[in-house]
This record gives C-alpha cells, sequence and structure tokens, in this order.
C-alpha cells in the first residue's frame, strides 16, 4: 500500500508541475517571442513539449495509475473478472485519446532545428509520448475484445502454444508444447495437453504456402507445426498452425494464443510461485529451468510433461489463487506484450480486426506509413536448444533525409555465452550432436532484415566484407529482405551493418521490431526520425 501511494504522489506531482509548465509557457508573451528569427523554433519546442507533457501527465498518466493500483484481484470464483476488464476499459479510452493529443502536440517540433540540450530532450519526449500513445490505444483495442475472447459471449476453444526461447524463430521460439482451453464467461479449463512433436509424428499434408514464402523460410514452413513460427508474421503462423492441428484431427479452435516462457516469468513475478513436479518456479528461476534445465535433465517425454504441468499450474493459479502483487502481474503481463513475446489471432472477424495492427496481433506489417518499419528476425538453423546460449543487440539510425525519404543505417552484433568446446559437452539434446551438419557446441542462425515497405535494403557487411552480392534480396509484399546466415561465437561479437532507404514520404521516427530471446528485455525501438 506504501509503494501504491507513494507512486500515486509522484504522478500526482508530475502532473501539477507539467501543468504549471504549460500555463508558464502561454501568454502573449511566448507567442511573440515564438515568432523571433532565432529563438522562435526553440520557444515553440519549449511550448509544445510543455502542453505534450501536461496532456500526457493528466489525461493519461494519473487516470491510468489510479485505475491500475485500485485493481486488486483478476479472478473471482475461480474465473478471470470480465467486469474488471469492462471497468479498465473506459479509463484506457481516454488516456489513449490524451496521448494521442500528446503525441499531437510535439508533432511539429523540428528537433533538429534545436539548441543541442533542448534537442536531445523534445527527441526523447517525442519517442516517449509515441510510445506510451500506441502501448495504450493497443491495450484499449485489446481490452475491447478481451471478454469475447475468454467467452464473455459464447464458450470459446483457445489453441495456447507455449514457445520456447531456447530454438528461436522469428515470432519467438519453437511451438513445442500446446494446449487446448475452453473458456466459458472467463473461467479456464484445460481440456487436452500434448507437444508439437505429436502433430508434426502423424505426417500430415503439408499446407500450401507460396512460391515468395517458400523463397524465404523455405519449403518447412508449411511442412511442420513446429516450423510454423519460422514467419514473424503472427496471423499467418496462427492459420498455419491451425491447419496442422485439424490435419492432426483437433477439434476446431476459435483462437490461437501464443506465450513464451520468459512471459511465463513476467507473470510469475506477480502471481507468485508454483510448484511443477516438485520443483518450485518462479520469476527469476522458469526461463533458466524450462530453456535449458529440462532439456539437460530430463527425457523428450518428461520434458513435454514438464511443460504441460507448468501451464496448468500456470492457467489454474491465474484463475484460483490470489497475486502474491496483482500490480506487479497487470505490469508483467503489459511488459511481455511491449516486448512482442505476446500474440494472438482470432477466427472471429470482430476480434481478429481489433487485433489487427495492434503489438498482441504480431502482424508483419505491409502497409506504408509514415514511419519507416524495419524487422529483424532470427531462426535457429540448428535443430538444437543453443538459442539458450545466444545473445544480440540491435541498433538502427537514420542518419540522412532527402526527397520524402529516410537513410536508414543497422548494426546487429550476436555472440554465444559459451564457449563452444565447453558447449560441446552439453547433451546432444541441447547441441544437436551435429545432426544437421552444425558441429556440436556451435549454433548457426538465420538472421532476416525487413527494410521499409517501398524501400531498399542495401550495403550489408558482416564486418569487413562485402555481402551486397552474396546476401540476394526478396521482397516480401513490397518489403525488402535480406537472409544471413551467421555463426556467432563466444569472443568479440559478431557483427552485421546494413543500410536501408525508405519508402516515399517515410518521414516519421523509423519503428524498429526484434525477435525477443531467452533474456528479459528487448532491441525492439523507435528512433529519431533524420527529417526532424
Amino acid at each position: 500500500a506504501g509503494a501504491r501511494d507513494t507512486l500515486l504522489l509522484r504522478a500526482g506531482d508530475l502532473a501539477e508541475s507539467a501543468s504549471a509548465a504549460a500555463d508558464g509557457s502561454d501568454g502573449w508573451w511566448w507567442s511573440v517571442m515564438g515568432a523571433a528569427p532565432v529563438l522562435g523554433d526553440d520557444v515553440r519546442a519549449v511550448r509544445a513539449v510543455s502542453a505534450s507533457l501536461d496532456e500526457a501527465a493528466g489525461g493519461a498518466l494519473v487516470p491510468l495509475l489510479t485505475a491500475l493500483v485500485g485493481v486488486d484481484h483478476v479472478a473471482v470464483d475461480g474465473r478471470l473478472d470480465l467486469d474488471l476488464v469492462a471497468a479498465l476499459r473506459p479509463t484506457f479510452r481516454d488516456g489513449a485519446a490524451a496521448l494521442a493529443r500528446a503525441e499531437e502536440a510535439v508533432a511539429g517540433v523540428r528537433a533538429s532545428r534545436l539548441v543541442g540540450p533542448l534537442r536531445e530532450a523534445a527527441e526523447t519526449w517525442g519517442l516517449a509520448v509515441e510510445e506510451a500513445s500506441r502501448a495504450t490505444a493497443d491495450a484499449h483495442a485489446t481490452l475491447r475484445v478481451l471478454p469475447a475472447m475468454l467467452g464473455g459471449d459464447e464458450p470459446q476453444r483457445i489453441l495456447l502454444v507455449l514457445q520456447s526461447n531456447a530454438e528461436i524463430r522469428g515470432s519467438g521460439g519453437l511451438p513445442g508444447a500446446w494446449s487446448l482451453i475452453e473458456a466459458r464467461d472467463g473461467r479456464l479449463e484445460v481440456l487436452r495437453q500434448g507437444s508439437g512433436g505429436e502433430i508434426d509424428g502423424v505426417d500430415p499434408a503439408p499446407v500450401p504456402t507460396s512460391a515468395v514464402e517458400q523463397g524465404i523460410w523455405g519449403p518447412q514452413l508449411g511442412l511442420y507445426f513446429r516450423d510454423a513460427t519460422m514467419t514473424s508474421d503472427f496471423p499467418r503462423a496462427a492459420e498455419l498452425m491451425r491447419a496442422h492441428w485439424r490435419a492432426y484431427g483437433g477439434a476446431p479452435v476459435d483462437g490461437v494464443v501464443s506465450v513464451d516462457v520468459v512471459t511465463m516469468g513476467y507473470l510469475l513475478d506477480g502471481l507468485g510461485a508454483v510448484s511443477v513436479g516438485g520443483i518450485r518456479l518462479d520469476g527469476d528461476s522458469a526461463a533458466p529451468a524450462l530453456l535449458n534445465g529440462v532439456y539437460e535433465e530430463l527425457t523428450p517425454a518428461e520434458q513435454d510433461a514438464a511443460f504441460a504441468a507448468f501451464t496448468k499450474a500456470m492457467v489454474s493459479g491465474l484463475t484460483t489463487r490470489e497475486p502474491r502483487s496483482t500490480m506487479d502481474l497487470l505490469l508483467g503481463l503489459g511488459r511481455a506484450v511491449s516486448e512482442d513475446r505476446v500474440h494472438a489471432a482470432w477466427t472471429t472477424p470482430e476480434v481478429q480486426e481489433q487485433l489487427r495492427g495492434s503489438r498482441v496481433g504480431g502482424a508483419l506489417e505491409t502497409e506504408a506509413t509514415a514511419h519507416p518499419l524495419v524487422d529483424v528476425t532470427l531462426n535457429d538453423a540448428t535443430g538444437a536448444k543453443m538459442s539458450y546460449f545466444l545473445r544480440y543487440e540491435v541498433d538502427v539510425e537514420a542518419v540522412q533525409c532527402g526527397g520524402g525519404r529516410q537513410r536508414l543505417e543497422g548494426e546487429m552484433r550476436l555472440w554465444q555465452t559459451v564457449p563452444p568446446q565447453k558447449a560441446a559437452r552439453f547433451d546432444d539434446y541441447v547441441t544437436g550432436g551435429g545432426r544437421y551438419g552444425v558441429p556440436a557446441g556451435h549454433q548457426v542462425v538465420l538472421v532476416r532484415v525487413f527494410g521499409p515497405v517501398g524501400g531498399d535494403v542495401r550495403e550489408v557487411r558482416l564486418g569487413e566484407r562485402d555481402l551486397s552480392t552474396l546476401a540476394p534480396i526478396s521482397t516480401y509484399d513490397d518489403r525488402p529482405v535480406t537472409t544471413l546466415a551467421l555463426q556467432p561465437g563466444a569472443g568479440s561479437p559478431t557483427v552485421v551493418r546494413w543500410a536501408m532507404i525508405t519508402g516515399d514520404r517515410q518521414t516519421g521516427s523509423p519503428r524498429v521490431r526484434v525477435t525477443p530471446g531467452v533474456e528479459r528485455g528487448s532491441s525492439s525501438a523507435s528512433v529519431p526520425s533524420a527529417c526532424g
């Protein structure tokens, strides 16, 4: 309670200060100074940022925090509380509207014309409010359809897929475990569970994929349930998984929901520890245990049982237990969504339309906007669980603006946390044992870099080597994409650099989406526009 009160008090202080700054930068004197030839840009920027901060703090931050800290439960009588969802929806609607106004207030600020400290502050605030506006709008859209997804209107059959980040895929990880869940008025019942290998094991007919998809991801995209998430376009991945599920003989499902093990750790931070097979798992221990320990210590059948038991314990915990911290539980879910770790696709058109364009929807966007889109996706090509030891960072910078286009320069650094000679001593299930041509202890990662709609990818380099002619550029719905097969070492990072030209009239801040990995956090971000 003390921490909540302190949080609200600080938010209130910020709102009062923002309001005072907005009032203090208003009036005839500021208008006159804003028209001055030398100081005008700086004065107008101060006024815009002050007005934006006032809208964000008073119209969004305080109401949203007040609503969230007031939540003391997520479930009642063994079901998720759909009335609570309905109660939160207006606050998120109004908060999204306030943040949209805050974003609009600074949209015209030309940061490149400002003095140094003010330029940095304006750029930082502009990106922060843009991100907050988008996240709150996404949350509102999800809250609008969440009751329907949880069976508030009629029972829903959900295929819940647990992705393993230990074998990285474009949409997150290998869909190694699944649970068929029935949602009825917020009550969740696990009807059936199994492994992705079971579905692949019945040798169903391949799901048709296009020549473009096969050229980018290979024919395996449509051959196996566990390879459906090679594409980072989650609606397409869900469509492929549903097709394999039907061929497997599974009952029709209304939706596919995917979460990764890191998400489960975030939820455990708020829910509290669960016990699986006598092992206590909490927010810190879940990822190491489930992304490495089970593969080193258990047989494949025991691994499947562990993942099934863990999922069932999480579902039961969310609906029947009082959380250790409801606030941490909600913030953990929000963090997982913001890092592209939670995705959903629905067969009901009204629900799917609300998910479209949101982070939860997880689509590989192909419609041009003012914001250039850059996607960096990773797929394991080792056939093992070596991604647990994979680390990577991505940075993108807009360096030039001209003719309504921007030049973007990107860099990716990859490395392995364990030397190959040491990793080679791990279990063959972890290393792959050299089955697919990759020596035990090493790993190969397929990195795909998608450029902006209507743009171009060029000047691809691996260290000092020019790969421009060796990394051919394909096109996916008017987005250029290049694929690199990389073998990160354990010493200095493997470094890839590239340059891009955006499509026409893409002068806004570039948005970068990167496949999340085993570590908490993400390289996904918005970066300052070179066009101001």
